[in-house]
């Protein structure tokens, strides 16, 4: 899973946060999903794959 994804102190600083928001992006979706609007989870999942 995502939420194990994990990055080392030494690396830089852009690597963490791409990590952060992918993070943030999946728990959105979730919640998104959850709630039954699976349009707006799937334009989300699409930030961090893109077609």
């Amino acid at each position: 899973m995502i939420n194990n994804l994990g990055v080392g102190y030494m690396e830089a600083q852009w690597r963490k946060d791409r990590v952060e928001r992918a993070k943030q992006l999946v728990t959105s979706v979730r919640q998104y999903e959850a709630a039954g609007l699976y349009q707006v989870a799937e334009t989300e999942v699409k930030k961090i794959i893109p077609e």
